[in-house]
């Protein structure tokens, strides 16, 4: 769903007619900024970690996918914790791995002879995120990585939501609409509303798929490496 459509649904709920303000009007950036904090509430709801949020470098708008000579490297914008492992892939599509390691921990790895790759991660969300890696690159070698990222706030007309059931921001922003008109029954009904509907994505976001199992296979006990007098 667009904000534009988001808007249009807000209108319709809120006046009862398809008479939206137009993207410049007052109302108009009003109801944005009451979307953007139902957005900010999904974002940071009961640490839910949503699966929405999880992406790839190669998919990222920015950030540094490409080697240099360089060790230190742009996370994406919207980057907020790396998820596993940063891949270095040369030009004959083989991958280097890189574990990481806390900030504070560098300077006792560089002490070490023959420890493994690895990076750290510094920066902060003002300043944007580095990747760090423990030795120099290769140039044209591919970065690789997922990471969990910040959500996107609206800011055009055609910005989308990433969150499953955009209703729950438009209910939300419909519910301060009427708290700030004095409405207070029709507030707190629109709020339950949107409580059910964020309720109902932390549900499915835990959910998989038919058939999937929500546990790790143990491979050292299925092939008899370890189990019961082992």
């Amino acid at each position: 769903m667009t904000e534009q459509q988001a808007q249009d649904q807000l209108n319709i709920l809120y006046d009862g007619d398809v008479n939206t303000p137009s993207s410049t009007d007052e109302d108009y950036l009003t109801r944005r900024g009451l979307l953007n904090a139902g957005i900010n509430i999904w974002e940071n709801y009961g640490n839910t970690l949503w699966n929405e949020l999880y992406k790839s470098l190669t998919d990222a708008l920015d950030g540094d996918k490409v080697t240099t000579t360089s060790k230190v490297y742009d996370c994406p914008t919207n980057f907020l914790n790396i998820n596993g492992y940063v891949s270095i892939i040369d030009s004959d599509g083989k991958p280097s791995y890189y574990k990481q390691i806390q900030p504070y921990e560098s300077e006792v790895y560089k002490a070490r002879s023959g420890q493994p790759n690895y990076f750290f991660i510094n920066g902060d969300s003002s300043t944007g995120y580095k990747i760090n890696l423990s030795n120099e690159q290769t140039p044209g070698h591919t970065i690789e990585y997922n990471y969990y990222s910040k959500a996107n706030n609206l800011t055009t007309t055609t910005s989308k939501f990433e969150m499953s059931d955009p209703y729950f921001a438009i209910y939300y922003a419909l519910s301060r609409m009427y708290h700030i008109d004095g409405e207070s029954g029709k507030a707190n009904e629109s709020m339950s509303l949107a409580e059910n509907k964020l309720i109902t994505m932390k549900k499915r976001n835990g959910t998989l798929g038919y058939y999937q199992r929500n546990s790790i296979n143990d491979r050292d006990f299925e092939t008899g490496l370890s189990g019961f007098g082992l």
